[in-house]
């Protein structure tokens, strides 16, 4: 810190108060006892410093006089004096001197030398300063009053005139002095080469009058300051020209570094061939750089120990790089880039496994193929191979299109490949990443082991085996399903398609593939001709016989049916008549069918165990028929034969419309047969009361008829009748009941 300070020489006094009395009696004074009076009959000229016009004056004798003063600051000032100048014509001593600093309550008596005249007591009239020319010192209670006031006192032993003229109050100025702020030291401002000061003005005080503060050197506060030191100086002047001065320094370091920008961080891929990148030209070299004071800035890197990096060489990976600005001062300003090198370089693979063709192996869908991954030779730029990661996928030709069936994946490829064609795709990473281009491995496994067909056993079918009532000549379904598989059917190695050809009994022929369907194998023997393919087109073949028989029966129509035979009366050829009838075979005979043969053609044999009747027959025969086709099967089954004479003229055909139908009979008890004559006939589970009942003779005249209304049970009363076989029929609920019955 700096601090300058002096203080001028200051005049001896100063004039705080004077009175010449040119306006008359001063306002504020007062006087006691004699009028004071103002005049200007001596001129008070003839002294320097003279105002030469009125004055005041007292002609005292033996009173006491007292002349008052006004007010008088004397504020800020020290060593206060008195003067004035005096006229007199005494005869004995001059007045007295008193001060008051309270208002004139109490005042304090000051001595002062009134010098008399030289020729005392003679009476000679003059002008003169009192005191010898010297101001009268008042005690210190003086100083820095704002009130101080005089009185001047006659004393009333004395007689004399007494002329006051130019009265004056004087003080002495304080020491002028000045004190500056302390050396002020701060850091430059942001981005200039200097700083915004502010200060104080200096603290300053004493002197007389108006204080007047200048600086005369260095920079007004709160203004730019440059860097360095700046001495600011100031000057304090009173009214009275005198004057103090003080200084201090204003010291402004440059504590900024340079400004520098570094460029964002860069990625570069590593020049082809090698694991590195190296810089061309000024790319990566910071730039702006400047410094808030201007001069010289010096820069450097922590990589290469330089001011570029241009022709720096960077290996593979991240590096940050630290750039260094200093400027003249010392200042340093550090920013930084990343520079990452990357290698996107791809590894090439320049020798790899050979094409393989292999026959499968024995009963085997495919081989064992071994593939050696150490024939692989890749080079990198920056790594080694066996730092680089070796992968392989597998595809598959399928409808011409190659489909992947092993995606990629590390290790080795060998192992059971299926017969087809493969290729084994190879690919080399590196261990930044990337991927060489695929190189491919053909693989071909051949299936040479041809199907084999088991020896096909024939197979019998009846027509009625098939369990469908088709009531054809004919069996229809699947033959035994065809299993694939060792100790099967047929088998390959791989996989194989069964084809066949039918030739059915007849001649007529069907083709297809897999297993048969459901055929109609008629009778006699088909031929299946069957060949088995494999994928490589390999086969074998086989076949079989299916023979279908005829096991099923004709069918009889007329199986339960009435048959009407009416005699007639013949002569025999020894003349003797007879009543005789016969059974209406052809009619039967077209009922009977068979699945396979016809009666028509003669491949149906039938017979009829009686054809013709006669009167002993008369009433109701159950008779069979039997019919057997030509592959031996029989069927028989009843009828039944109604025999009866001869219509009479007139006589109602009670079985009109009944020949060959089948007639529902009734459930009839009939009881007792033989009866001696009261008959009993239960019907069960009767719907309708109403019963009609006839009784027939054997000359089939009605010898009975009568109707009833019941619920089950008849009595039938033939004890008017001879003894003989009759017809019984009784007709209810739309059926007819007939049976024979004997009365004794």
């Amino acid at each position: 810190m700096l601090l300058f300070f002096w203080a001028m020489t200051v005049p001896a006094q100063v004039t705080l108060y004077t009175q010449d009395f040119s306006g008359g009696f001063p306002a504020g004074w007062s006087q006691g006892g004699t009028i004071w009076f103002i005049d200007d009959a001596y001129p008070s000229n003839n002294y320097g410093g003279a105002s030469g016009g009125n004055y005041i004056g007292n002609v005292s004798i033996l009173t006491e006089d007292n002349l008052y003063t006004g007010p008088v600051s004397t504020v800020g000032y020290t060593g206060i004096t008195v003067q004035w100048g005096a006229w007199r014509n005494l005869l004995s001593g001059g007045p007295e001197l008193y001060f008051s600093v309270d208002g004139g309550v109490s005042w304090t008596q000051v001595s002062f030398t009134d010098v008399p005249d030289d020729n005392f007591p003679v009476i000679e009239e003059d002008w003169n300063l009192v005191n010898g020319g010297t101001p009268i010192a008042l005690p210190a209670a003086a100083e820095n009053q704002p009130d101080l006031r005089f009185r001047f006192r006659m004393p009333s032993f004395s007689i004399l005139v007494y002329l006051i003229d130019d009265f004056k109050v004087m003080g002495a100025c304080p020491p002028l002095t000045i004190d500056c702020p302390d050396a002020i030291e701060v850091p430059n401002d942001l981005g200039i080469c200097g700083a915004v000061v502010t200060f104080d003005d200096p603290d300053y005080s004493g002197g007389c009058g108006t204080l007047t503060l200048t600086q005369t050197a260095g920079q007004a506060s709160g203004t730019e300051f440059p860097v360095g030191t700046t001495t600011n100086t100031f000057r304090v002047t009173d009214s009275q020209g005198n004057s103090a001065v003080c200084s201090f320094n204003v010291t402004v370091n440059d504590e900024e570094g340079p400004a520098i920008t570094c460029v964002g961080d860069q990625t570069f891929n590593t020049d082809p061939g090698v694991c590195t990148y190296t810089v061309v030209g000024l790319g990566l070299d910071p730039f702006d750089i400047s410094d808030n004071c201007g001069g010289t800035v010096s820069l450097e890197n922590d990589y290469n120990d330089a001011a570029s990096l241009d022709g720096a060489v960077f290996d593979k990976g991240t590096t940050t790089v630290v750039w260094t600005a200093e400027d003249g001062e010392g200042n340093t300003t550090t920013c930084s880039t990343v520079v990452t090198v990357q290698d996107k370089e791809k590894p090439k693979i320049t020798a790899w496994p050979g094409n393989q063709t292999l026959d499968n192996d024995d009963d085997m869908c495919g081989a064992q193929v071994t593939i050696d991954p150490n024939e692989i030779v890749a080079t990198d730029n920056c790594d080694d191979q066996a730092d680089m990661t070796l992968e392989y996928r597998i595809q598959r030709r399928v409808n011409g299109s190659w489909v992947v069936t092993v995606g990629w994946t590390e290790g080795d490829p060998s192992g059971y490949f299926e017969v087809d064609t493969f290729q084994v795709q190879w690919r080399i990473k590196d261990t930044g990443g990337n991927t060489s281009g695929s190189k491919t491995t053909k693989i071909e496994v051949k299936d040479v082991q041809p199907p084999v067909i088991a020896d096909m056993l024939d197979l019998e079918y009846t027509t009625s085996e098939d369990g469908l009532n088709l009531y054809d000549c004919a069996y229809t379904g699947t033959l035994p399903e065809l299993v694939f598989g060792e100790e099967e059917d047929y088998w390959d190695n791989c996989s194989a398609e069964i084809s066949w050809t039918v030739t059915f009994a007849g001649g007529a022929t069907q083709s297809g593939t897999g297993q048969l369907p459901e055929l109609v194998w008629p009778k006699g023997v088909s031929t299946v001709d069957y060949t088995v393919t494999d994928p490589a087109g390999l086969t074998d073949t086989d076949s079989r016989t299916v023979t279908v028989t005829d096991d099923e029966v004709p069918t009889i129509g007329a199986c339960g049916a009435t048959y009407i035979v009416t005699l007639k009366l013949v002569t025999l050829a020894s003349g003797q008549k007879v009543y005789r009838g016969t059974l209406p075979q052809a009619k039967i005979k077209n009922t009977i069918t068979d699945n396979c043969d016809n009666v028509a053609d003669g491949s149906i044999t039938v017979t009829f165990s009686q054809t013709i009747f006669t009167n002993q027959d008369w009433g109701t025969n159950t008779e069979w028929v039997k019919a057997v086709d030509s592959s031996g099967n029989p069927t028989q089954c009843n009828i039944t034969v109604i025999v009866r004479y001869p219509l009479k003229s007139g006589e109602t055909d009670l079985y009109a419309g009944l020949d060959g139908t089948v007639i529902t009979p009734l459930d009839v008890e009939v009881y007792p047969n033989p009866t001696q004559g009261l008959l009993k006939a239960n019907i069960r589970n009767l719907n309708n009361p109403k019963v009609a009942v006839e009784v027939y003779n054997l000359a089939g005249a009605i010898v009975l008829q009568r109707e009833y209304t019941t619920e089950g049970m008849l009595d039938i009363d033939l004890s008017d009748q001879i003894d003989g076989m009759y017809l019984l029929r009784i007709i209810a609920d739309s059926k007819d009941f007939m049976h024979r019955v004997v009365k004794r």
